[in-house]
C-alpha cells in the first residue's frame, strides 16, 4: 500500500502532489501553526508513512523495511491475529515518530515537516534486535540508529539532507513496544 500511494503522489499533477503532502505531513514548529489538516490532526500521524521526497526515498525507506521488518513480521505469525499484531505494531512506531517530530519542532520558528515510511521503519530496528537477544539485543542494534541521528540533530544545517532525525527517534523509541505486540500476536 506504501508503494501504491507514493506511486500515485509522483503521478498525479505536481498541484495534487502538494495537496497531498501537506495533507499527510507531519508539521512540527510555528511556521505551521494553524496550518489546516484536512483529516484532522492525528490522521498525519499515520499518512505520512504513505508519501515520499521521490523515488530514492521511496526505494531505500522499502528496501530497509523487507531488511529490518520480514523478520517481526514473520515472527507475529501469518494468521490475521499476526498481521493485525503487525500491523499495529508498525503504526505505533510511526505514530510515536510523528509525535517526537512535532514536540522536537514545537517552539521552533521555522517549523519542520516529516514524511515517509522511515519514523515507522525505524521502530522496527529494536523489534530485530529483541528477536536476537531480548533487551540487550534491542539496545545493541538501537544504538547505532540512535548515535547516527543525534549527530544528524547536533549538525543541523551543516548536511542538507532532509532527514526527520526526530521522527526516527519517535520511531526508534515506540519500538521497544515490539514484546507488548508478539504477545499479543501469539496469545
Amino acid at each position: 500500500m506504501i508503494i501504491a500511494v507514493s506511486v500515485v503522489q509522483f503521478l498525479v499533477p505536481p498541484e495534487v502532489e502538494d495537496d497531498m503532502v501537506w495533507a499527510g505531513a507531519v508539521l512540527g514548529g510555528q511556521e505551521y501553526s494553524g496550518a489546516e489538516q484536512p483529516f484532522g490532526a492525528f490522521a498525519p500521524l499515520v499518512l505520512h508513512t504513505f508519501l515520499h521526497g521521490g523515488v530514492f526515498h521511496l526505494g531505500v525507506n522499502m528496501w530497509a523495511m523487507m531488511s529490518i521488518g520480514a523478520g517481526s513480521a514473520l515472527v507475529m505469525g501469518k494468521s490475521v491475529r499476526g498481521m493485525a499484531a503487525f500491523v499495529a505494531f508498525f503504526f505505533l512506531c510511526a505514530i510515536g515518530g510523528g509525535l517526537a517530530h512535532i514536540a522536537v519542532f514545537y517552539f521552533q520558528a521555522d517549523g519542520s515537516a516529516a514524511i515517509g515510511a522511515s519514523s515507522a521503519i525505524s521502530g522496527l530496528l529494536p523489534a530485530l534486535g529483541w528477536l536476537q537477544g531480548r533487551w540487550a539485543g534491542a539496545l545493541r542494534i538501537s544504538v547505532p540508529w540512535l548515535l547516527i541521528n543525534l549527530v544528524l540533530a547536533v549538525s543541523g544545517g551543516l548536511i542538507d539532507i532532509p532527514i526527520a532525525w526526530a521522527a526516527h527517534l519517535g520511531g526508534l523509541a515506540a519500538g521497544f513496544a515490539f514484546p507488548l505486540f508478539l504477545g499479543w500476536a501469539r496469545r
